[in-house]
């Protein structure tokens, strides 16, 4: 029987390596893949870091303050630093891939912390949650270096209107925010302000929404917009209120004159600012004419913007008051340059300057005279006014100098003072010792005369005779009832009396007219008949008229006949 076959007689199996490659593998390469997709793409979203360089970080914190565009994060400050020299720190902030595009030279940065300014409150959200990091798009080169502003940036209008500058000579109350005023009504704002070239002074720019930018024309007047004005003048005090806004923080104002046809003023248009509502209706229809005047005596009172007037109307205003150093008399003088709105007080649109010219002429040598006069007796301040002196010195302006020369006369007070320092001179010519020595003599011969043991005597006298008159007066007075109540029984008496004797008389006067009857009805009466009639009619009317007298002057009883 045949042997089976053993094991190790059996061929060794064939391992066949397959030539594709294992589903396995497509893991790791998909992560690897995955990681390299991740890798670029993290690299492709990443946004650029840049530094910018703050004057404190203050409230500023690393991984927790934020830069926002428009509200929106577009980047995180990744570390805050100090610049090796001290002087300010460094912030490096990682910015998104979107901010890349204006991250340039141009672009601007300001840390927003709450602010109360003429705009209003701004910046009241940080309150909560800390200050953050604005920025404001612009144009230039990239960079990754950029200086955070102070301040925020000027005002971005989102509107369409127009601008305008505004030059004057110092800023005064006005702040970035601060209104716009026409009658009161806000209608545009105050958006940047500069130092002018050479220091001449301040640019400001303001904003005026295009529906409010037609009332600026070309001939419009800008001033300081103080919110509260005080008037004194001849009618009283008037108070006169802008508006609230501009009282609490500042503001411009502006107007056109009422008559003006002037077109409406294009963007850009430079105006000047005025100090006041005044100095503004002063400069309306332009055409100044500066002059110099040297004054003497104190002129303290008298200051830039001081006014110039001409019969009491103001026709100009004080430019400046300077010393000046005259080599000829070696003496210091005190010019001072003012202006003269010539349109204001001569009017000839042809040629104002030369009809104001030869007028100046006319009145100068009629005695036109510029003098210094008090305003304000309490504050001493000064004007300047042309008067028309009688009988001045001969002088004329001095065209030829530039400015021209203005003649002057010495000021009211000037020649008070004057006055008085002559009033002072003649007292000091008195003969002043003998004056006092006389006035001595008097003054002792009149104590002389007070301490005389005579006029004692006299007084004692005096005071006796008093006390005597004074005795008498006060028996008159006791007696004065009695005599009084005798003197009206004695009238009333003699009344009875009077009225007595008039019926007596009467009585008489029937006998009289009854005896001349019986005479007239005889044929022959004797002669000593005739008499006697005669004698008692005469008797009868002298009667009558006694009695008359003592009824109209009853007291000639008491007093007699006068």
């Amino acid at each position: 029987m045949a042997e089976p076959p053993r094991d190790d007689d059996a061929l060794p199996p064939e391992v066949a390596r397959s030539r594709t490659i294992s589903i396995v593998w497509l893991v790791p390469l998909f992560a690897v893949g995955v990681g390299l997709w991740l890798s670029w793409d993290a690299y492709r979203q990443r946004g650029p870091v840049i530094t910018l360089q703050l004057s404190n970080a203050e409230g500023l914190e690393a991984n927790q303050t934020r830069v926002r565009l428009l509200d929106v994060e577009v980047g995180m400050v990744t570390d805050l630093a100090v610049a090796p020299d001290f002087s300010h720190v460094v912030a490096t902030i990682k910015m998104d891939k979107a901010a890349e595009a204006y991250m340039v030279e141009g672009t601007r940065f300001w840390v927003v912390r709450p602010r109360i300014g003429p705009g209003g409150i701004s910046g009241l959200s940080t309150v909560l949650s800390g200050p953050y990091i604005a920025v404001a798009p612009g144009e230039g080169e990239p960079t990754t270096e950029f200086a955070a502003l102070t301040v925020p940036p000027p005002f971005a209008p989102p509107e369409p209107g127009r601008r305008f500058v505004l030059t004057t000579e110092n800023l005064g109350g006005v702040a970035r925010g601060s209104g716009v005023f026409h009658r009161g009504l806000r209608v545009g704002q105050v958006v940047d302000y500069r130092l002018m070239p050479n220091d001449r002074g301040v640019e400001i720019d303001v904003f005026v929404p295009e529906e409010a930018a037609e009332l600026v024309r070309t001939d419009a007047r800008f001033w300081l917009a103080n919110g509260i004005e005080f008037h004194l003048d001849a009618t009283g005090l008037r108070v006169e209120m802008t508006s609230l806004e501009a009282f609490l923080a500042g503001g411009i104002a502006f107007r056109s004159p009422l008559d003006s046809l002037a077109p409406t003023a294009p963007d850009g248009q430079e105006f000047a600012l005025f100090r006041t509502p005044q100095d503004a209706e002063d400069a309306k229809g332009a055409g100044t004419v500066t002059y110099m005047a040297y004054f003497e005596g104190n002129i303290g009172g008298l200051r830039t913007g001081s006014p110039v007037l001409f019969r009491g109307v103001r026709i100009g205003r004080v430019l400046d008051v300077r010393f000046d150093f005259d080599p000829v008399t070696a003496s210091i003088r005190v010019p001072v340059r003012f202006e003269v709105f010539e349109r204001q007080l001569f009017v000839d649109d042809d040629a104002p300057s030369v009809t104001a010219r030869r007028q100046l002429d006319a009145l100068t040598a009629q005695g036109l005279r510029a003098r210094l006069v008090t305003l304000n007796i309490v504050t001493g301040d000064l004007a300047i006014a042309f008067d028309e002196v009688a009988d001045p010195p001969p002088a004329a302006i001095d065209w030829a100098h530039d400015p021209p020369i203005f003649p002057t006369v010495p000021g009211s007070f000037d020649e008070l003072q004057a006055s008085l320092q002559d009033v002072l001179r003649t007292f000091r010519g008195l003969p002043l010792e003998e004056l006092a020595e006389d006035f001595r003599r008097i003054v002792q011969g009149a104590a002389d005369l007070l301490t005389s043991p005579g006029l004692t005597d006299g007084l004692d006298e005096a005071g006796a005779a008093a006390a005597v008159l004074r005795t008498l007066l006060a028996d008159l007075q006791a007696e004065l009832p009695g005599l009084l109540a005798t003197a009206e029984r004695t009238l009333g008496e003699a009344d009875a009396g009077v009225r007595e004797l008039r019926r007596a008389i009467a009585g008489v006067t029937d006998v009289v007219q009854g005896v001349d009857r019986l005479v007239d009805g005889a044929q022959t009466v004797p002669y000593d008949t005739q008499r006697l009639l005669q004698e008692l009619r005469l008797l009868t009317r002298s009667l009558n008229q006694f009695v008359d007298y003592l009824e109209r002057n009853p007291e000639a009883l008491l007093r007699g006949r006068r």
